[in-house]
């Protein structure tokens, strides 16, 4: 199970949600916990100083070497926060700041760990994340992303969707361990008009989960299958979801769009998404 986690760290109150959720999974899980903040290069590019350093309240500088120097400030006083509060909440912490392009840095650090806990986005130019930035993380990181896009709360009802993909599988296989690590109930979805082919995909899934003993349900939903899984967490209060991150081609997805990308934008709790 997840042992080591990286949480994204900015001054956006879904950089909070994030934080909350990677606290409460290190304490239940006995993992360790990096707190990541990028300052990102993008952001030292002279046509965005004044729109990075309004909303900073800081004065507008020229000077990419000072405005460099002010947001290393504010990366190293928000990953000092960060420490504090894992100190609160006794949860072993390590931070590391990077420079660089904030999803490429996040990804390297994937490397090293088994979650990487992020908000959904950052409230303004100044936060290192952006909803492209996150679906960026999401298709390349190694291992499983939780996206945070509301405040969290104990994990205790949680939702597979389940399309039979390679991905779908990966999904399954972290929703068994950690439903079983957290002693949740489980319900898994799978979306489709032919019920036929639904319903062997749950039979697939029945067998799966048949040895860890959990409380899991199996829901045959039939509609568009974004629509359908964010109106089922809606309706039952789900409090994360657990899905196959981006199982098309880029050019598919550009022209259908993709499942993931629609649930991610729309879905009113935490996301685990695996690849």
């Amino acid at each position: 199970m997840f042992k080591s986690i990286v949480v994204g760290v900015d001054s956006s109150e879904h950089s909070r949600h994030a934080q909350t959720l990677a606290f409460y999974l290190a304490r239940r899980l006995h993992a360790s916990v990096l707190g990541l903040h990028v300052v990102d290069m993008l952001s030292l590019e002279e046509p965005l100083v004044n729109d990075i350093a309004a909303p900073a309240d800081v004065e507008s500088y020229i000077e990419t070497p000072r405005l460099r120097e002010t947001l290393t400030a504010r990366g190293r006083k928000l990953l000092e926060d960060f420490a504090a509060a894992a100190a609160v909440e006794q949860v072993s912490a390590q931070t590391a700041l990077d420079f660089g392009l904030v999803a490429n840095q996040i990804c390297e650090r994937s490397r090293s760990a088994d979650l990487v806990v992020l908000g959904h986005r950052g409230s303004h130019h100044a936060d290192m994340l952006s909803s492209g930035i996150v679906a960026n993380v999401a298709r390349k990181a190694l291992g499983t992303v939780l996206i945070c896009p509301v405040a969290a709360r104990e994990l205790r009802n949680l939702v597979l969707a389940y399309d039979g993909s390679e991905r779908a599988c990966k999904a399954m296989h972290v929703a068994a361990e950690l439903a079983s690590n957290l002693g949740a109930a489980l319900t898994v979805l799978s979306v489709g008009r032919d019920a036929r082919a639904v319903e062997l995909r749950l039979e697939q899934a029945r067998a799966y989960f048949a040895p860890y003993g959990l409380n899991v349900e199996f829901k045959h939903l039939s509609g568009n299958a974004a629509q359908e899984i964010v109106a089922f967490i809606g309706r039952t209060a789900a409090d994360a979801l657990f899905i196959g991150a981006y199982g098309h081609n880029r050019i598919v997805e550009m022209m259908l769009g993709s499942t993931t990308e629609q649930v991610l934008r729309n879905a009113p709790c935490p996301l685990f998404l695996s690849r």
